[in-house]
C-alpha cells in the first residue's frame, strides 16, 4: 500500500472514532435527562388562541351614552325634589305649629288630633273606652282645649240623603238651598198621579187628524220661508228630525248670520289646534336635536379616552328650519 492510501485510511478510522464517540455522548445525556424527567408528570399546554377583535355596535353604544345622561339628570331631579319636599315639610310644621284657622280653607290640624285621638284610644283601658254602650266617645278630650276647637268644626257639616239616593255632604247653612233643589229634581223624576192625569187628558183632546194639519202648516209656512232664501243648507230641509248625527254633528244655525259666526269660530278653533300641534311638534324636535348632541358628545369623549379621532357629525338642518317644516301652512 502506498502512502496516499494509508492517509485516506487513517483519516477514515479517526473520522469513525470521533463519531462513535459522539454518538456515545448523545447517548449518555439522553439516558440522563431520560432519568431525570421520570418522575415528573406529563402537562399538556393548550396552544393560546387566536384574539377575535369585537365589532362594536353603534346602537348600543349610543342607548349606553344616553343612559349615562340620564341618570346624570335623575339625579340631579332626584337632589331637586328631596329639597323641595323637605321644604314643604317645614313649611306644614310651622303651619301646624301657628293658629291659622280662618286664613286657610286646609285645616291642618286635622291630622295631628286624629293622631291623638288614635294614639290616646290605643292607651287608655278597655273600661275607659266603652262608653254609651260601648261605642268610644270623645269625652276624654273634653279638658284639651285644641282638640275641642278641632272637633267643633265637623259639626258645621252635615250628611243627608239626596233624591237619587246617594248620600251627601255639606255645610248646614247651604242645607235648605240644596233641600229645595233636591225636591225640585224629585218632582221632575216622580211627577204625582194628578199630573199625568191631566197630561194624558190633553192629548186625548188632540185627535190624530188636528195633530196632522197642524204638522202640514208647520211644514208649509217652512217651505214657504226656504222659497225666500238664496241658499238653501241641510239645517233647513230637517223637518224635526228624529234621527241621531253622531258626535261629528255641528248643528248649524238656519240663519245666515248666525250660520256665518258659527263658522267663523270654527274656523279659529281648527286654526288654533294647528298652530299648538305645530308648537308641540317644534319642542319636540329641539329636544330630540338636544338629545342627539349630547350622544354625539359622551360618543366623542369616549373615543378620546381610547385614543381614537372623534367622529364626524353628521349633516342635520337646523333647529329652526326643521321648525319651519313641521308647522303646516
Amino acid at each position: 500500500m502506498d502512502d496516499d492510501s494509508v492517509a485516506c485510511l487513517s483519516s477514515v478510522i479517526s473520522c469513525f472514532s470521533s463519531l462513535e464517540a459522539a454518538l456515545l455522548q448523545k447517548r449518555e445525556e439522553y439516558e440522563k435527562l431520560k432519568l431525570e424527567n421520570k418522575n415528573k408528570s406529563f402537562c399538556y399546554q393548550q396552544s393560546p388562541k387566536k384574539s377575535i377583535p369585537k365589532k362594536s355596535n353603534v346602537g348600543v353604544e349610543a342607548r349606553n351614552a344616553k343612559d349615562i345622561l340620564q341618570n346624570e339628570e335623575d339625579v340631579d331631579l332626584l337632589a331637586k325634589s328631596r329639597e323641595m319636599l323637605e321644604a314643604k315639610s317645614r313649611l306644614y310644621n310651622k303651619l301646624e305649629k301657628e293658629n291659622n284657622k280662618g286664613k286657610y280653607l286646609v285645616d291642618f290640624q286635622k291630622k295631628k288630633t286624629i293622631e291623638k285621638l288614635e294614639a290616646r284610644k290605643e292607651n287608655d283601658p278597655p273600661s275607659e273606652k266603652k262608653l254609651c254602650g260601648g261605642e268610644y266617645s270623645s269625652a276624654l278630650t273634653d279638658n284639651s282645649s285644641d282638640l275641642a276647637d278641632d272637633l267643633s268644626d265637623q259639626d258645621e257639616w252635615v250628611e243627608f240623603v239626596d233624591a237619587l239616593g246617594r248620600t251627601r255632604r255639606c255645610l248646614r247653612e247651604n242645607l235648605p238651598q240644596i233641600k229645595s233643589e233636591d225636591d225640585a229634581l224629585k218632582k221632575e223624576l216622580n211627577p204625582s198621579p194628578e199630573s199625568k192625569e191631566e197630561h194624558l187628558e190633553n192629548l186625548g183632546l188632540c185627535s190624530v187628524d188636528a195633530h196632522r194639519e197642524a204638522m202640514r202648516k208647520k211644514w208649509e209656512e217652512q217651505e214657504t220661508k226656504l222659497m225666500n232664501k238664496t241658499e238653501v243648507h241641510y239645517q233647513d230641509v230637517l223637518f224635526d228630525e228624529a234621527r241621531t248625527h253622531g258626535v261629528g254633528y255641528y248643528n248649524f244655525s238656519s240663519e245666515e248670520g248666525e250660520r256665518r259666526r258659527q263658522q267663523e269660530f270654527l274656523n279659529k278653533l281648527r286654526q288654533d289646534t294647528t298652530k299648538q300641534q305645530a308648537e308641540v311638534e317644534a319642542l319636540r324636535a329641539k329636544r330630540d336635536h338636544q338629545i342627539a348632541l349630547r350622544v354625539a358628545a359622551a360618543r366623542n369623549r369616549r373615543r378620546e379616552r381610547m385614543g381614537l379621532p372623534p367622529e364626524e357629525p353628521e349633516p342635520e338642518l337646523k333647529v329652526e328650519e326643521a321648525v319651519k317644516e313641521v308647522v303646516v301652512p
